[in-house]
């Protein structure tokens, strides 16, 4: 058994981590407002299970007043749904804006990349695959 996460860590089997590499592979996509990120009609799809990289809990994407940022349900870390960056609160973008990080003045849009899905791989590290 390999201990994983940054936060609360458990022992994860290499059983335990086909079942959540199973269920992040096969989730599905959820679709979330981008009022503060930039699309053509207004949405974005993130994969609709994230792996909180604190704790390695599995939680649903689950959006709040359209927002794109979720909350994971075991350790109450609250990350961009989008970029899977660790946020202050729901309502917080400028965490992971690149705008923010690179000090440069803006009014309005934050913007982030997209990570991907979500994999465990063979050494327990938790990865991102294709990100747009």
């Amino acid at each position: 058994m390999a201990k994983h996460g940054q936060g609360n860590q458990v022992p994860l089997s290499a059983d335990m981590r086909d079942d959540f590499n199973y269920e992040l592979e096969y989730c599905g996509w959820k679709e979330v407002q981008t009022h503060k990120w930039p699309s053509p009609d207004g949405i974005c799809e993130v994969p609709s299970t994230r792996l909180c990289p604190n704790c390695w809990g599995l939680f649903k994407a689950e959006v709040f007043h359209g927002c794109k940022n979720g909350k994971c349900g075991s350790c109450g870390v609250i990350y961009c749904l989008r970029c899977m960056t660790r946020v202050n609160g729901l309502a917080d973008h400028s965490t992971c804006c690149y705008l923010h990080k690179s000090n440069s003045s803006h009014s309005g849009e934050c913007l982030c990349y997209e990570t991907g899905r979500q994999v465990i791989d063979t050494n327990f590290k938790l990865v991102y695959l294709n990100p747009i």
